[in-house]
């Protein structure tokens, strides 16, 4: 049998008790309890507010948790990007037209610098790049020169102190090997591109690099280079 609640009270063993009882039953009321912090204002309950949003207890985490506050994965700011400066910068057309404003463009660490020379009708022009030593030499030449003028052009290196024709699948970077000894002040490798329209022009273009001093010579397996000697 499991005592009931009403035994517990002081009224249940009333009938037991005799007036030399050792143990007399009085009426009594159970002290008020006692406030742990006496010195506290009153607790006043405060209403939420509908806008604020409820914080489940489980966003938090617990004191025996191996996940640190301050952790990389508990951050919600944004990273901030310092080292990806904003420059002023010339690129080609459709490249330009395919990058959105927030992309990162990402190159090579290492880029290899050309100053190209550009030889046709009009004036010539200098253009200074910087290209990735992966890129091959006539898709440099692609995105220099317009398309109707890539049938036309023949590409010249310096190097040693002479103007070499590379051949057609060599890249950058062995085009900076060749030229490394004939960098300029700058440390740029010095490569010359002359558009010729048509044969009449491409033998008076001969003919003036004769008269300056310079000649065609034919290389090995027919590969032609032009050699300007100082």
């Amino acid at each position: 049998m499991f005592p009931t609640p009403s035994m517990w009270l002081p009224e249940a063993f009333r009938h037991f008790q005799t007036p030399t009882s050792p143990f007399p039953l009085h009426n009594y009321t159970s002290p008020a309890p006692m406030d742990p912090y006496p010195g506290s204002p009153p607790y006043k309950p405060t209403r939420r507010s509908s806008k604020t949003p409820y914080k489940h207890i489980s966003h938090f985490p617990a004191d025996a948790s191996d996940t640190e506050i301050d952790s990389d994965t508990d951050a919600t700011h944004a990273p901030d990007f310092e080292h990806f400066p904003r420059i002023s910068v010339r690129m080609p057309k459709h490249t330009a037209h395919s990058l959105r404003a927030d992309q990162i463009l990402i190159l090579p660490p290492t880029l290899t610098a050309l100053k190209i020379c550009l030889h046709s009708q009009g004036p010539k022009r200098t253009i200074r790049a910087a290209v990735a030593g992966d890129m091959r030499l006539r898709d440099v030449v692609k995105q220099v020169l317009p398309q109707e003028y890539l049938r036309d052009a023949r590409v010249h290196v310096k190097s040693r102190g002479e103007w070499l024709e590379p051949g057609s699948p060599m890249k950058v970077s062995d085009i900076a090997e060749m030229g490394r000894f004939a960098r300029n002040e700058r440390g740029e490798v010095e490569v010359r591109i002359a558009v010729e329209n048509d044969r009449r022009e491409r033998r008076e273009y001969m003919w003036e690099r004769r008269e300056e001093g310079h000649g065609w010579e034919k290389g090995v397996g027919g590969r032609r280079m032009e050699r300007m000697m100082y």
